[in-house]
């Protein structure tokens, strides 16, 4: 089992990964919590073609949806867009029948505050966070309430410095 985004689904190899499921993560303390990425994209007033850029933005939210939406792996905003984009999926993973509406289920439970938000001292947090996640899978006897401990106090004084 692994924890993933569903842009993820752009990168598994059907040969290597021939049986693929969903379902929503395990509750902690009666809550549930989605994480996702929300990619937004803008026109700068100093760009040099402004006209241009915008044809490429309407070209990718528009008739080049459906193939960019399969390159990245990206959930379509646009409801009208996410029937074909799921079919596309389950082409994709055919023959396992998947259940993509777990992640429309769960837009309701996302993260708050989110993940990509700034953070002070963001790249140290994601350092302690990278170790927290390397000594967890690599340690089959870690105890895990004091490992808790000592990464919420590091993460307090990262987030806590100037």
């Amino acid at each position: 089992m692994g924890m993933t985004h569903l842009w993820y689904t752009c990168c598994i190899d059907t040969k290597n990964v021939p049986s693929l499921d969903v379902a929503v993560m395990p509750s902690y303390e009666g809550h549930i919590t989605s994480k996702m990425h929300g990619d937004t994209f803008a026109i700068m007033a100093a760009s040099q073609h402004p006209k241009e850029a915008f044809d490429v933005y309407a070209y990718m939210l528009g008739v080049g949806a459906q193939d960019l939406y399969g390159v990245y792996g990206g959930l379509p905003a646009r409801t009208s867009q996410q029937a074909a984009f799921f079919k596309g999926l389950d082409e994709k993973f055919t023959p396992n029948k998947i259940v993509w509406q777990v992640f429309l289920d769960m837009i309701p439970y996302l993260d708050a505050p989110n993940h990509e938000l700034g953070l002070p001292n963001n790249a140290k947090a994601n350092d302690a966070f990278a170790k927290l996640g390397s000594a967890l899978r690599a340690s089959g006897d870690l105890d895990l309430e004091k490992t808790y401990a000592d990464f919420v106090k590091q993460l307090n004084q990262i987030y806590g410095e100037k």
